[in-house]
């Protein structure tokens, strides 16, 4: 597995403890999942809450899709769908690797609620060519609408 992050992540001040806990949940379930997501940007409308489970503190979501790069271990599940993508399409309002990733079926997500990073807002976008503050609302929506999704799976609604 590798793990990238992109140079507007922020870190929780509790960095090392949490990147432990969340090293040791995916261990305990190699071979089970496809990504880790930190932070998810946007929430896609369809996106389905698999199974939720507490972990040494931590609250893990695993979901069928995401969307963002902020901060995401890759595991080694992944590589083969990795290497459809066709990077020779610019396009990048539909043909970013987080937009590939986010169209693939059947896929097992990880993420944390609330989400393990922040990103940096007084960062530059340099695909976008926008401040990272206007992401803040997407975030923060994104944040409500997964914590909303977890809350009705618990709850036994979907």
């Amino acid at each position: 597995q590798i793990s990238i992050c992109e140079d507007d992540v922020e870190f929780p001040s509790d960095w090392d403890q949490k990147i432990a806990i969340v090293t040791s949940y995916l261990r305990e379930r190699a071979g089970q999942w496809h990504i880790f997501s930190g932070l998810m940007a946007v929430i896609h409308k369809d996106l389905t809450v698999k199974r939720v489970k507490d972990f040494s503190g931590l609250t893990f979501a695993h979901v069928d899709r995401m969307m963002s790069t902020v901060f995401n271990v890759y595991s080694r599940r992944i590589f083969d769908i990795f290497s459809r993508w066709d990077e020779s399409d610019e396009d990048d309002n539909r043909n970013t690797i987080d937009k590939f990733i986010e169209r693939q079926p059947d896929l097992d997500i990880v993420t944390t609620r609330p989400f393990l990073v922040g990103h940096k807002p007084d960062s530059h976008s340099t695909l976008w060519g926008i401040n990272n503050q206007q992401y803040d609302p997407m975030i923060a929506k994104s944040s409500v609408d997964l914590s909303r999704r977890v809350d009705a799976f618990l709850a036994g609604k979907v």
